[in-house]
């Protein structure tokens, strides 16, 4: 409870300093502040001398605005934070484990960054590597929220999937909250974050029929409904726990769109601006795949304004921020595949239909764009449902925001029609996600004027109809998955954030501490990605020889050295030498459950090379030996 209080309290004290934008802004926009001037503080020095230099001056700017003009909340805002914070922090400490799906990879990054002598970080997976090959700007926004809460990294993990979101659903409150009645704000919020796809209800109907509960799956099928590729909506992301770099980006994206009605509107178009630039750079950083489309946003934006002097910052600090990243599989190449119409409903029919709803008084453009959208089906299926609303937010975006945002969320799902970055599998999903967001915001702000036009309040475009009653009745179903698949995903209660508890069932909880107390390239089991292997790189920070081969390829393009590092690794535990040990300047040796695994190693095949008196037993406990590779062998 106290690493959630300090969390809590320094994070509310650094949104001091960021009064120039309103409440809700400022409190994340103070995090990727901080985040970001610690990223390029510690490119020179350490990264926990970047963090504690950036945050006491941070500190000492909040305390003095204090002092000046008062205490700087929002109280609703505040309250929709604290809530939604308390409820993740909740459903984290019923499974906290940080592991299953790619949970093991992201403490590895987070704890690599906390260790960082400088920047980029070292790899955990591939020892003598760095990090410059992966966009890996969200890891340092977790590893700030673990420096703020003062807590171990394994309950820093749960901390901050929690708080990324909570600001994700403050910031969406805030946003509505400009623009419609709190009430409606609120209701909007749990629209864009909270519901799920029609697949889901789809799935519970069949379940139902067939006299089956929901299997554990249920939470997991409602992202897989397009064939061949992931399809994310943000409260799966949430619940789901990953700590990835779209997870991260999901804030982001939403902090960018207010930024950008502020400057649309004319309101605080300076500051809006400055942070724009931040935002833009920081966002390539976080995850890539957003940056186009948010350079398209501010592009639009700025012809509205008739101001080039911002997408010529922000793609000049996008450029910038590229000369960082250097991945081998950011190819555009051709999609290959279509979406089937079905499956794209299933998935995307809700917000579609929001976004319709939005711009139902385009109905006349839609209509006139049929014929085009039914040719164009024989060759895209999905532009059937695609093009009118394209047709008739084109028609509108010139002097409506967001019916841009709609516009923007259309070119973005028919992009992997066409084109895929690295893969059609992670465009659909990465594009995907980005247009749930920018169709929903609309979505939920035509959700304000379902509800007037229920109570029979004068409504432009329409009197009381049938129309709004099945738009409720959509809005009714988005619930469906949240309150099925919640449930089913956290279905125990360990009632702790300690997210490297699991290990104990291994007998390797103590090692694990034990190590992360020391310095040095690790031996260890070179499993399968999304398995139990490189635990100790990713749970301690001290890179391991090779770890997760199948994301170090995507990244490097290196098959053949990491082949030649896998068969090496095999060699250390079946004939172990001191020449492989000094070739990857190894100093600790582990021999615990993967290894006996994966190599049927046990640690009496090294105790030659312990008689020889080149390694030493550093550890023994619970069946875990770990040996440390003297420095007399290192030298031979």
């Amino acid at each position: 409870m106290l690493f959630i209080v300090l969390f809590t309290v320094l994070s509310f004290l650094i949104a001091q300093s960021f009064r120039f934008l309103k409440y809700y802004q400022s409190r994340f926009f103070s995090l990727v502040f901080l985040s970001f001037i610690s990223y390029l503080l510690a490119h020179f020095v350490s990264f926990h001398t970047a963090f504690y230099v950036s945050l006491l001056l941070l500190c000492v700017v909040s305390v003095v605005s204090i002092s000046r003009n008062g205490l700087f909340i929002d109280k609703k805002a505040e309250g929709v934070f604290l809530a939604s914070f308390a409820y993740f922090i909740f459903l984290r400490s019923l499974i906290p484990d940080i592991f299953g799906a790619e949970k093991l990879m992201d403490v590895a990054f987070i704890n690599t960054v906390l260790r960082a002598e400088s920047f980029p970080p070292p790899d955990p997976f591939f020892a003598g590597g760095v990090l410059d090959c992966y966009y890996y700007f969200g890891y340092v926004v977790g590893a700030v929220i673990t420096l703020l809460s003062f807590s171990p990294p394994e309950i820093g993990f749960n901390i901050a999937i929690a708080a990324i979101a909570a600001y994700s659903f403050m910031l969406v409150y805030g946003l509505l909250k400009d623009i419609v009645s709190e009430r409606a704000a609120l209701l909007g919020m749990a629209f864009v974050l909270f519901s799920g796809n029609l697949y889901a209800v789809y799935e519970l109907v069949a379940d139902i029929v067939t006299l089956h509960p929901p299997s554990f799956l249920y939470y997991w099928n409602a992202t897989r409904v397009i064939d061949g590729t992931i399809n994310e909506f943000p409260y799966f992301s949430f619940i789901h726990a990953d700590f990835h770099a779209h997870v991260v980006a999901i804030p982001l994206k939403i902090l960018a769109v207010s930024f950008l009605y502020g400057i649309w509107r004319g309101k605080n178009i300076k500051p809006y601006s400055l942070s724009m630039v931040i935002i833009s750079a920081v966002v390539y950083l976080t995850n890539s795949w957003d940056a186009p489309i948010l350079l398209f946003l501010i592009a639009c934006v700025a012809l509205k304004r008739k101001d080039l002097a911002l997408p010529i910052a922000c793609v000049a600090a996008t450029v910038l921020a590229s000369t960082t990243i250097h991945s081998a599989s950011a190819m555009i190449v051709e999609a290959g595949a279509k979406t089937s119409l079905d499956e794209f409903l299933l998935f995307f029919s809700i917000p579609f239909a929001f976004a319709y709803y939005y711009l139902r008084e385009e109905r006349k453009v839609m209509l006139f764009s049929l014929p085009l959208a039914l040719f164009t089906s024989l060759f895209v299926p999905i532009a059937i449902s695609v093009l009118p609303l394209v047709a008739a937010a084109a028609k509108r975006c010139r002097k409506d925001f967001f019916a841009l945002l709609v516009l923007t969320g259309c070119v973005t799902v028919l992009i992997p029609e066409f084109v895929a970055v690295e893969s059609r599998l992670n465009t659909v999903f990465k594009f995907y996600l980005v247009a749930w967001i920018l169709l929903t915001i609309p979505g939920a702000v035509a959700l304000y004027d379902i509800f007037r036009n229920l109570r029979g309040e004068p409504v432009e475009g329409g009197e009381k109809s049938r129309l709004a009653i099945f738009m409720l009745a959509l809005f009714a179903m988005s619930f469906v998955y949240p309150v099925v698949a919640t449930p089913i995903r956290y279905c125990k209660a360990e009632m702790t954030l300690d997210g490297m508890a699991f290990t104990k069932a291994y007998g390797e909880y103590d090692a694990i501490k034990w190590l992360r107390g020391k310095k040095g390239i690790i031996a260890e089991a070179a499993s399968e990605c999304y398995t139990y292997g490189g635990r100790f790189a990713a749970l301690t920070g001290n890179p391991t020889i090779v770890g997760w081969a199948c994301h170090e390829v995507q990244w490097r393009g290196n098959g053949e050295e990491l082949a030649k590092r896998i068969a090496d690794l095999r060699t250390v535990y079946t004939k172990p030498s001191v020449e492989l040990l000094k070739k990857y300047n190894v100093r600790y040796v582990v021999v615990g459950y993967e290894e006996r695994r994966e190599y049927r190693a046990t640690p009496e095949i090294f105790e030659e090379m312990v008689k020889k008196g080149l390694l030493k037993r550093a550890y023994e406990d619970r069946g875990v030996v770990i040996f440390a590779v003297k420095e007399a062998a290192k030298l031979q």
